[in-house]
C-alpha cells in the first residue's frame, strides 16, 4: 500500500489544544465522555456543518462511548490503527482500512494514541442519494447505501475495507483530506476549513466510485449478505421487544412485505416468526420464575401474555410442566424443542 503524504501527515497528527488537555486530564476526559453519552445520537460533532461532504479528524486520548451516527460517516485509518466495538465484536482497523457503519449501527471506540490518526469522511443524506443516481453502482456499498437511504435499521450492519491495494483509493482520500486540512487546529478538526465545497463533492463520488470496485477487500466479518443481516435482524427484535413484537412492525423495521419476510424467517430459521416470539417469551418467562418471586399473572405479563390461563396452557405444551409446578422443583423442566440461534 502506498504511504501517506508524509507533509500531510504532520499536519493531521498536530496536536490540538483541546487534545493536550484530554491527556493530561483525567476528569476532563471523564467529562468529555459523558459529553458523548449524553449526545449519543445527535453528533453534534457533524451537525455543525451545512456541506453535503465534510472531514473532521478524530479527537486523540479519549475513548468514545457506544453512539450511532447521525449521518453517514466513512472512518479512514491514516496512520497507526483504530479499535472499535460493535456489539461484542472487537474491530481493529489498521492503517489504510476504511470503517462504514450505517446509521443504526452502535459502536465504541477505544483511545486513540498519539501516532493513531483517523479521519471521518461525513455525507449528508442527500450526498448520498446523488452518488447512487449519478455513479449507478450495482455493488454490495451502493446496495449499503441505498438501504441507509431507505432508513433500514437492520442490526449491527457496516462494511470494513481491509488491505485495499488500489493506489487510486487511497491517492482520492488523500486528496479530499488535503483540500481539508492545509492546517490543523482546534477550530477546524471537526469540520476541516476547505471552501471549494465543488470540488471536494468531485473527488468523493470519484472516490466512492473506486471503493466500489474493491469489494474483495471487504473483511470477512463485514454482514453484507441481506440474509445474514434480516436474521441479526430477527434475532435482536425478538431478544429486544419481546413483549410487544410483531410481524408487522419487524417487516416495516426490513422494508418488506409481511407475507416476505415471513417466507424468508422460515426459511431462515426452520421455524415461523410466531414460534420463534413465542420462544423467546418463555424463555424469559422461565427466567423470572426462577430469579423472581413475582405471581405467575405478574410473570405472563410481563412477557407480553395478558390472559393468564392461555400463558398455563402454552407453558405446559412447551416444557412438559405447569409454571407453578416449575418453581417448586425446576429440575423437573424439559428441554423445549424450539431455539433462536
Amino acid at each position: 500500500m502506498r504511504e501517506f503524504d508524509h507533509h500531510l501527515l504532520e499536519i493531521l497528527k498536530t496536536e490540538v489544544k483541546f487534545e493536550t488537555q484530554l491527556k493530561n486530564d483525567p476528569d476532563l476526559r471523564e467529562r468529555f465522555y459523558r459529553k458523548m453519552e449524553q449526545d449519543s445520537g445527535k453528533e453534534a460533532t457533524f451537525a455543525s456543518s451545512t456541506n453535503k461532504v465534510s472531514v473532521g479528524r478524530v479527537i486523540r486520548y479519549a475513548p468514545a462511548p457506544k453512539r450511532q451516527n447521525a449521518r453517514i460517516v466513512i472512518t479512514y485509518v491514516v496512520s497507526g490503527k483504530a479499535v472499535l466495538h460493535v456489539a461484542e465484536k472487537k474491530i481493529v482497523l489498521k492503517k489504510g482500512d476504511f470503517f462504514i457503519p450505517n446509521q443504526y449501527t452502535g459502536f465504541s471506540r477505544e483511545a486513540l494514541g498519539e501516532d493513531d490518526i483517523a479521519v471521518n469522511f461525513i455525507f449528508k443524506p442527500q450526498f448520498l442519494s446523488e452518488a447512487c443516481a449519478v455513479l449507478n453502482m450495482q455493488t454490495a456499498l451502493s446496495q449499503f447505501m441505498q438501504d441507509t437511504l431507505r432508513k433500514d435499521a437492520s442490526w449491527n450492519r457496516y462494511l470494513h475495507f481491509t488491505g485495499i491495494e488500489d493506489v487510486a483509493v487511497h491517492d482520492l482520500a488523500e486528496a479530499i483530506v488535503s483540500l481539508e486540512f492545509p492546517y490543523l487546529d482546534d477550530k477546524n478538526i471537526k469540520n476541516g476549513s476547505c471552501k471549494e465545497q465543488r470540488l471536494i463533492n468531485t473527488l468523493t463520488m470519484s472516490f466512492l466510485s473506486c471503493l466500489s470496485r474493491n469489494l474483495a477487500s471487504l473483511s470477512d466479518e463485514s454482514p453484507t449478505d441481506f440474509d445474514e443481516v434480516v436474521r441479526h435482524t430477527v434475532i435482536d427484535y425478538i431478544t429486544d421487544d419481546y413483549k410487544t413484537a410483531s410481524l408487522r412492525e419487524l417487516a416495516e423495521i426490513t422494508n418488506q412485505s409481511e407475507s416476505s419476510l415471513s417466507r424468508q424467517i422460515k426459511r431462515l430459521f426452520g421455524f415461523s416468526f410466531k414460534d420463534l416470539l413465542l420462544e423467546n417469551r418463555f424463555s424469559r418467562a422461565v427466567t423470572l420464575l426462577q430469579q423472581t418471586n413475582l405471581p405467575i399473572s405478574d410473570v405472563a405479563d410481563a412477557v407480553g401474555y395478558e390472559n393468564t390461563s392461555f400463558f398455563y396452557r402454552r407453558f405446559r405444551q412447551i416444557y412438559g410442566i405447569s409454571p407453578k409446578d416449575y418453581r417448586r422443583n425446576p429440575q423437573l423442566l424439559q428441554t423445549p424443542h424450539k431455539k433462536v440461534q
